[in-house]
């Protein structure tokens, strides 16, 4: 009993170290590290909390966010105590045997809403900038640009005016707050990922994750996407007299096709998997370029990998396959 007490206590005491490191190195370079270490820092607590459940992992974070005050700076205060609360729910979930996709999710949707808060509350009480300084820059350079593009090919304005029209103050506003929410999500699928890896590299009992293709969404919500998506072209054809509710309505619109762009990706991957190629680096090239080249396609195979039968067409069996299909 003693030694299983001592060993909890070594093993907290040997991660918040890990933590503290982790955090006066980031000090000590100037905050050069942060965008690393954002994936990294939840880890350790991760670790803790998926061996020794909630109860313990509790004093271990409070230990962490007191780490974070004495080692960070400023800025890097709010990341730590963030990733350490991040690694907490992300362990105690796994302690517990939740569901992995959900666990997911809930990971991901914690990483936009903490993102989202450090980029819009968290940098104007450090810098006193809000989200209206940002874009008034982003406005400045795109004037810049087309002008440059003028002087260069010596077209005339007229196009480049039109486009900087359609992006006024408001959009480009709503677009920064998807694009921060969108990285957030990101981070908190690279958070889980990689806390897995390496929880099973150090031989840490954790479920196996569902592969992607296997989490199929309600059919409702494509249909739903879509809407939204067209909601979003009507308010520029046809803009509301509502300010708020022409603000709701491009919000629910770029919320609306991000989701159809996160399926249209799988569903990409899918396709290429089953009919083109087998090679991962080739799937992955053809995935990102169909991204930046043909956006339109990616989306219109969300919508049909939702709402269709893509999904089931793409997990049908080939024949003379014992396994199910693609494996992604």
């Amino acid at each position: 009993m003693n030694n299983t007490r001592a060993l909890k206590l070594t093993y907290g005491a040997m991660l918040a170290a890990i933590f503290g490191m982790l955090m006066l190195l980031n000090r000590q370079t100037g905050g050069f590290l942060q965008g690393v270490l954002v994936f990294i820092l939840p880890i350790p607590m991760a670790i803790y909390a998926v061996r020794y459940g909630l109860r313990a992992g509790i004093t271990v974070f409070i230990v962490m966010v007191a780490s974070s005050f004495l080692f960070g700076d400023f800025t890097s205060v709010f990341y730590g105590i963030s990733s350490a609360f991040l690694g907490l729910v992300l362990g105690t979930r796994l302690n517990r045997h939740r569901d992995p996709m959900k666990t997911l999710i809930l990971i991901m949707v914690l990483g936009m809403v903490l993102e989202l808060f450090d980029m819009l509350v968290i940098a104007y009480i450090a810098t006193g900038e809000t989200l209206d300084t940002d874009v008034r820059e982003m406005q400045q350079a795109m004037e810049q640009a087309f002008r440059m593009s003028e002087q260069i090919t010596g077209q005339s304005m007229e196009q480049q005016q039109s486009i900087i029209s359609i992006l006024t103050p408001d959009v480009l506003r709503r677009v920064m707050i998807v694009s921060i929410a969108a990285a957030g999500a990101l981070d908190g699928f690279v958070v889980y990922t990689v806390s897995i890896l390496i929880m099973r590299r150090l031989h840490i009992p954790v479920q196996k994750p569902a592969p992607v293709a296997q989490y199929y969404p309600p059919k409702w919500t494509g249909i739903l996407g879509i809407g939204l998506f067209l909601l979003y072209n009507v308010t520029f054809s046809k803009p509301f007299e509502n300010e708020l509710l022409q603000n709701i309505a491009q919000m629910a619109g770029l919320a609306g096709y991000f989701y159809l762009m996160c399926f249209g990706v799988i569903a990409m991957i899918g396709v290429l998997q089953k009919y083109i190629t087998k090679n991962h680096v080739l799937i992955v090239i053809l995935a990102l370029l169909s991204l930046m080249v043909l956006p339109s396609v990616d989306l219109i195979l969300g919508f049909l990998y939702i709402s269709g039968s893509l999904h089931e067409r793409l997990m049908e069996r080939p024949s003379g396959s014992r396994d199910r299909f693609p494996k992604f």
